[in-house]
């Protein structure tokens, strides 16, 4: 079983138009105006192309704040997403990054100015990635998921470098309709071991260390709205909003990560009783490798407090490979702040964080776990 990536984190901002510049029209993106006279290092908020060098104060910044944090290996920014790729826009792709991210391209210029050679993939979302080191080590894999393996295999090298300039790169060519990542970027830092990061449609889900939770990975996206769940209010103008209990109980939930640096997935399937009564909650995980043969098996109940930001949620194991018959109750029990898209119709993705005094979810490793509907069972 896999589940379906798919989420779209779309900028769509209006910008001021300058008067003295010329403009195009971008499918898909709209009306571009162009400075027939301005070269880079402008970080100005208007929507005037500049060109120039990627190499400029504003990337120095990015990796200065990057190094003060020894984890991050490197950063990476969500754009936006077409379904056609560098090669099928009627302008340079360096237009279209402009008027797709502008106020992203505002504090950070050197991304509008990113080559066409430095362009990695055709259509899907497009991320703009930066290793911490300018001497780094880069590739960039066409992967497809093997099912029997339980792994990805390597379809085809898109991309490699050794001199850690930023780059551009798509992913998720088919739009999020399929339901494993098609993209591999390896970065590897001087002195350092390889990290591998699979970009998902349309968000920036970072890696992180699989002992401790820590992340590796600098989200550098300018958000717009309510988009954290750390901090600042939950509101239906943000990228994320409080869920409903009709959505949660609508879908059955996977995630899918690595326990005990083994390959590991997850099932959560909610259920809604009438009235005010709690729902009712079965929680699965396995190995990948043993699947069908579950780790453990819990049940419970579960409602929504605080205007749907959290999940009260109280369950314990009943079944798996880990359950004795007759042992003392295994239980997970607290407060689970929750969110999902504000386009969740279009993206039903559910995002549950640890803390309120929750124990954690039993697949829980880092602050946010992020649970993907299943078409197989939807």
């Amino acid at each position: 079983m896999k589940k379906n990536l798919i989420l779209c984190l779309l900028l769509a901002l209006a910008m001021m138009v300058s008067l003295t510049a010329c403009q195009v029209e971008i499918p898909g993106i709209g009306t571009v105006n162009i400075n027939d006279g301005s070269t880079g290092g402008n970080a100005g908020g208007d929507n005037t192309i500049h060109t120039g060098s990627d190499n400029d104060e504003s990337l120095a910044l990015l990796r200065k704040s990057m190094a003060e944090v020894p984890d991050y290996i490197f950063a990476a920014a969500y754009i936006s997403s077409a379904a056609g790729g560098p090669d099928d826009f009627e302008l340079p792709i360096q237009e279209w990054v402009s008027k797709a991210a502008p106020e992203l391209c505002a504090q950070y210029p050197f991304v509008r100015n990113i080559p066409r050679e430095r362009v990695v993939g055709s259509g899907g979302s497009l991320f703009c990635v930066v290793p911490r080191d300018p001497n780094a080590s880069v590739v960039v894999n066409r992967i497809q998921w093997n099912e029997k393996a339980g792994g990805y295999d390597n379809v085809e090298v898109l991309y490699r470098s050794e001199s850690g300039e930023p780059f551009l790169v798509f992913a998720c060519a088919d739009m999020g309709e399929a339901i494993d990542p098609d993209t591999e970027v390896i970065v590897t830092n001087s002195g350092e071991e390889p990290l591998k990061w699979y970009p998902y449609y349309g968000m920036v889900a970072l890696p992180y260390s699989p002992e401790d939770g820590r992340e590796l990975g600098y989200d550098f996206t300018v958000y717009t709205g309510n988009d954290s769940m750390d901090g600042g209010d939950v509101g239906d103008d943000g990228m994320w909003t409080a869920p409903t209990a009709e959505q949660l109980a609508g879908y059955v939930w996977t995630w899918q990560g690595d326990l005990a640096e083994q390959p590991a997935m997850a099932t959560m399937s909610l259920t809604q009783d009438s009235g005010t009564e709690p729902g009712q909650i079965t929680f699965t995980w396995w190995y990948t490798k043993d699947y069908g043969d579950p780790q453990e098996v819990y049940e419970g109940s579960w409602f929504l407090t605080d205007g749907g930001a959290q999940m009260e949620l109280t369950m314990t194991r009943s079944g798996g490979r880990q359950y004795t018959k007759g042992e003392a109750p295994t239980t997970v029990s607290g407060a689970f702040p929750v969110q999902v898209p504000a386009a969740f119709d279009i993206f039903p993705v559910l995002n549950v964080a640890g803390g309120g005094g929750a124990d954690g979810l039993p697949i829980q490793q880092i602050p946010y776990e992020l649970f993907m509907f299943d078409p197989a069972q939807g």
